[in-house]
């Protein structure tokens, strides 16, 4: 019986923990049947774009899903920065709950980007705004714990990518800064004077940062040199700038271009308001693959194994 007791104390603490905190709860694989309902917050896709469904989403609200990412060591977990704190699904983005780590920074917070760190799939930047205060974190434990890395005080960094061995931020106040994971120093690129919406690198020289004045500003990744490109960029995507050959204007005349995301086998995907379309040859016709009836979409994720998810926002999301 005393041998029992502590065992007993710790199941009900642990059924109190998953009850109290639902982002426990998700990760060991527990869904609460109030908070789970069928929510075009994000739609999925198992089959290449064919049939989209809608997923269940465990939050109080409809959220604005600003980006995707999928676990480096677990690619059944995935994660959701959004404008109502961070979410995370563990059976391939079908489910989704909130998520929070120990000290509850990500809780209540607006969080705009997550970022695999290159080859390290158990290190991960994430950007966060609270209380009117923005910061870059680095995790190494699935968001257990952060580790504030940079303050951007009262900016917020709209956009982190890695290419390189570098991390690159594009910040609301128009700075375009650089990380360096070898000496963990940090580099300011550019004071670009107008909010950063996007940012692509290209190669091991080029960087190109997408403002959300429709610009699109080329640069050297060491600083410098930058200038707004002569031709006209149709979109707030930094890819529209390489992406040679592509005819957009079929879709331009009708809705604004959101983002648009190249795969791995030549194929482009264009968010345009509230509809998704591909193109399998460089723009010249583009199918139409899911309409998200009013909502905007905000953030696309292309997947292994056919897998397609979309988030989604209301119109006046960034």
């Amino acid at each position: 019986m005393n041998k029992a007791f502590p065992l007993i104390i710790w199941v009900m603490a642990l059924g109190v923990s998953l009850y109290a905190f639902p982002q426990f709860a998700s990760y060991f694989g527990f869904n609460s049947v109030n908070q789970a309902r069928l929510s075009p917050v994000v739609f999925l896709s198992e089959d290449n774009g064919q049939t989209f469904s809608e997923t269940y989403w465990g939050g109080a609200t409809t959220p604005t899903v600003y980006d995707f990412e999928v676990d480096g060591q677990n690619p059944s977990f995935v994660y959701a920065a959004t404008n109502q704190g961070f979410f995370m699904s563990r059976d391939d983005g079908a489910h989704w709950h909130p998520y929070s780590d120990l000290e509850g920074q990500l809780s209540k917070a607006v969080v705009y980007q997550v970022q695999k760190a290159g080859g390290k799939a158990d290190k991960y930047f994430i950007s966060l705004f609270k209380n009117g205060q923005g910061g870059i974190y680095e995790t190494d434990d699935r968001f257990f714990t952060l580790k504030k890395i940079l303050d951007t005080k009262e900016a917020a960094a709209y956009k982190l990518t890695f290419s390189g061995g570098n991390l690159y931020l594009g910040l609301s106040d128009g700075r375009l800064i650089s990380y360096s994971l070898s000496d963990s120093g940090f580099r300011l690129l550019a004071a670009l004077g107008t909010p950063i919406t996007d940012v692509f690198v290209e190669g091991s020289a080029t960087v190109y940062a997408a403002t959300r004045s429709k610009q699109v500003w080329k640069g050297n990744v060491s600083g410098g040199d930058f200038a707004v490109l002569s031709e006209a960029q149709p979109s707030q995507s930094a890819y529209t700038s390489s992406l040679l050959g592509a005819d957009l204007t079929t879709i331009v005349a009708k809705n604004p271009i959101k983002t648009i995301l190249p795969d791995s086998q030549g194929r482009v995907y264009l968010a345009a308001a509230d509809k998704l379309y591909r193109s399998v040859n460089a723009g010249r016709n583009w199918q139409l693959l899911l309409d998200a009836g009013g909502r905007q979409i905000s953030s696309i994720n292309l997947g292994s194994g056919g897998r397609i998810m979309v988030g989604t926002g209301d119109r006046n999301s960034l």
